[in-house]
């Protein structure tokens, strides 16, 4: 007998389904039309054969579809409170509300037999269907008991590149990840700073997350850890992994638990984010919840399951972390940051890119009002620095959040060099200008 499914399309289950962020062109499109088959695969009336391919579902399912209909149509059909719905939407995605008309206008089902055939594909790698064959013609029989969203089984076949990588090059990577007329058209070169020397202790690492991500309870883990923000001192970590996240130049493993700024202020008792850089890990081990400190553990609690506040420390909680801010370090505070921009690097290397998502633009005196309004030293004032060199003010001005020292925040800005000016907060600034007198004078006598 077929198992019903009977999973509601809320955003915590169309996050799942994309292992993505929803506000992506699409991607809510897509969860929707994941959340649709499901509900057709898995109810008591369906008219599949026990073995089928992603044709015969079309020919059965897709002649009472309508193309134009919307993601709001499928939603409204759902019986989905539109309006409570929207709220979640914007609580998980505050900076891209604006934009949620054009995701719920988009057409779930003006599809054609490829991106079917992909969909088909990533509910397999998901673990709600069992794949048989290649191909075109690969076939597909459902599950006798559905899986456990505590515990998803383990992708059968490689993941699409959507749950992979969270942004728009997988729309050249959908089209081109496999070879045409036995050429590879797609080359996708990723720098990646650690020695090779070190892969096979990173495999091992990786092996044990794997593993552990795939037990019925995910176990705490026990880090040896080298910082560099200690200058290589070691230290020893109780952490719970949460994901690994390629991120400038290296992988790292994000975890919600003990960090290294914990142990400095001896508070091996406070949890927070931190991301680890795999290469810096001395070992790796599995432990028991019996095992964290004592007050992570709620009184009552069994101290064979994690802790509800550790269970909602997930993939998609880091990725709209990140999103958030410039910066990939989640533990760090947020704060406002005022930029001036060479107006012609602006338009030609910002503007129209997922960068410029982050930026509001502002007017000069809406700049001079944020920048006095700032910690400053007295003498400064916006006109004052401007006064001198007068054609900046017709310039690009940008106001963003960034990570409180987040040295990613810094190599983005050295990047952009003199097209860019902090503004404030003045000790980013008074860092940017120590930093560039430094390399001034490495070549003052040449």
């Amino acid at each position: 007998m077929v198992p019903i499914f009977e999973i509601p399309p809320t955003i915590d289950f169309l996050s799942y389904l994309t292992a993505g962020n929803l506000s992506q062109p699409n991607h809510l499109a897509k969860a929707l039309r994941l959340w649709f088959i499901l509900q057709t695969l898995y109810d008591p009336d369906d008219r599949l054969p026990a073995i089928f391919t992603s044709a015969q579902w079309r020919t059965i399912y897709y002649p009472q579809l309508s193309p134009p209909e919307t993601a709001a149509t499928l939603l409204q059909n759902a019986e989905i409170n539109l309006q409570v719905w929207t709220q979640a939407y914007q609580t998980c995605y505050p900076k891209e509300a604006a934009t949620l008309h054009q995701r719920l206008a988009e057409r779930p089902f003006d599809i054609g037999d490829r991106t079917l055939r992909n969909d088909f594909a990533t509910l397999a790698a998901l673990g709600w269907l069992h794949p048989q064959g290649e191909g075109r013609q690969r076939q597909y029989q459902r599950l006798t008991r559905l899986p456990n969203l505590d515990r998803l089984s383990p992708a059968l076949d490689p993941i699409t590149t959507s749950q992979l990588i969270p942004n728009e090059l997988t729309l050249i990577a959908d089209q081109f990840f496999a070879p045409i007329n036995g050429e590879q058209r797609f080359i996708l070169d990723i720098e990646n700073v650690i020695s090779s020397d070190l892969t096979p202790s990173i495999n091992q690492y990786i092996q044990k997350l794997k593993q552990n991500w795939q037990l019925d309870v995910v176990q705490p883990i026990r880090l040896r850890y080298r910082s560099a923000r200690r200058y290589q001192d070691e230290c020893d970590i109780i952490t719970y992994p949460v994901c690994i996240y390629y991120c400038q130049r290296a992988p790292y493993l994000f975890a919600f638990g003990q960090t290294p700024a914990n142990l400095d202020d001896k508070d091996p008792n406070s949890t927070d984010w931190y991301d680890y850089r795999l290469d810096h890990i001395l070992s790796l081990s599995l432990l028991p919840w019996q095992a964290v400190p004592p007050s992570w553990l709620p009184q009552g609690t069994d101290p064979s399951t994690p802790p509800p506040r550790f269970m909602h420390k997930t993939p998609q909680h880091v990725l709209n972390e990140v999103s958030q801010a410039l910066g990939f370090e989640i533990h760090r505070p947020i704060a406002p940051l005022l930029l001036r921009f060479d107006r012609y690097f602006f338009a030609n290397y910002i503007a129209g890119t997922e960068r410029e998502k982050l930026m509001t633009q502002l007017t000069l005196k809406q700049a001079e009002s944020l920048f006095n309004a700032a910690q400053l030293p007295a003498h400064i004032t916006f006109q004052a620095l401007f006064q001198q060199r007068p054609s900046d003010r017709h310039d690009i001005f940008c106001q963003l959040d960034h990570r409180l020292g987040d040295n990613n925040v810094l190599m983005r800005l050295r990047a952009w060099g003199y097209n860019v000016e902090v503004l404030s907060p003045w000790s980013l600034r008074q860092q940017m200008r120590d930093d560039l007198t430094k390399a001034q004078s490495f070549y003052a006598q040449s």
